[in-house]
């Protein structure tokens, strides 16, 4: 029903949103209130589940997917880890941290998350029936709840730490795993019809409110840090009406975009560069927090974006030279 030579036009829309809103979440020091710097764990979260839905159904033998997933990931990942080590995270390379610098988890902690969540996926990769959908996300639902009660300090907010090299930033993999294997539900029943189109619309809004209700009564009462699973419960939510929502509307967004190139290479253009963005967005940064408001975040965007095609470019010649 929606699948017109294999693209699905709403995804490109998530992917281009994804990653404006991801590069936005970092722009603190670009804007006059660092409030402005939002979005991240929204985007994070619909790129992961994103990426569940294009990535099945999976055809290849483990080695074959794997090399190509690996190869997405570690061609812009290395150049960009050995720019950054000599600017933005000067100092961090010592001889016993080689491994975990260019292999795993990385200093880009999104790099490393996928290629766990590569693993995972691939060992998932028959579950397709509701009755494992259901006892997978459970089994999830009791680990995320259990690390939650027993492993972390709610005292302040810690579901979103950086990094992985600790407890509270590794919690965050189960919560975005989840959002990838959402993702991948959404495309096993792709051919479902998702009826009530604004009543999944009505239930973007309301999450999209409460997630930033939840925050702000956090920062006003902090005993509420306590229950701070319920801003990541929000943003599962509006990221599980985002795609009903998206899905019934598939046909209109096809008919409204078939024709329309300019738009449709702008949105499949940002959709391509989600990885090069993320990895490229902190050096450019740095090098535009000099200048005044608003000229900071539209030349910050610029350079983000021309740098991240450059990225793209040479990782593509990277992959045909090794074919």
């Amino acid at each position: 029903m929606m699948e017109t030579n294999n693209r699905f036009y709403f995804i490109d829309i998530l992917k281009a949103f994804a990653a404006l809103i991801i590069v936005n979440s970092h722009f603190d020091s670009l804007y006059p209130i660092s409030a402005l710097a939002t979005g991240g764990a929204i985007g994070n979260a619909l790129f992961f589940a994103v990426s569940g839905f294009l990535m099945f159904p999976i055809k290849q033998s483990a080695g074959e997917w794997m090399k190509k997933k690996l190869e997405n990931i570690y061609i812009p990942l290395v150049p960009m880890t050995v720019i950054s080590l000599f600017t933005v995270k000067y100092g961090v390379l010592t001889r016993t941290n080689i491994f975990a610098v260019f292999v795993w988890p990385t200093i880009y902690w999104f790099a490393g998350a996928i290629i766990l969540f590569y693993i995972l996926y691939y060992l998932l990769r028959r579950m397709v029936s509701q009755k494992a959908f259901a006892i997978t996300f459970l089994i999830l639902v009791m680990i995320y709840f259990a690390y939650y009660i027993f492993l972390l300090d709610t005292s302040g907010w810690v579901v979103e730490s950086s990094g992985l090299s600790s407890v509270d930033g590794c919690f965050k993999l189960i919560y975005y795993f989840m959002a990838m294997l959402m993702g991948k539900w959404f495309r096993v029943n792709s051919s479902r019809p998702f009826p009530h189109k604004w009543l999944y619309l009505l239930q973007i809004i309301i999450s999209f409110g409460a997630i930033y209700a939840v925050k702000f009564l956090m920062v006003r009462i902090p005993a509420f840090y306590s229950v701070q699973f319920l801003n990541q419960f929000c943003i599962l939510w509006l990221v599980c009406a985002a795609f009903c929502f998206l899905i019934a509307c598939e046909p209109l967004i096809r008919e409204k975009l078939t024709g329309r190139r300019g738009i449709n290479a702008i949105i499949c253009f940002l959709g391509s560069h989600t990885l090069e963005m993320y990895l490229v967005q902190f050096i450019v940064i740095d090098y535009c927090a000099e200048l005044s408001f608003p000229v900071n975040v539209l030349a910050a965007m610029l350079l983000i974006i021309g740098a991240a095609h450059l990225l793209h470019l040479y990782t593509e010649r990277i992959k045909k030279l090794l074919k």
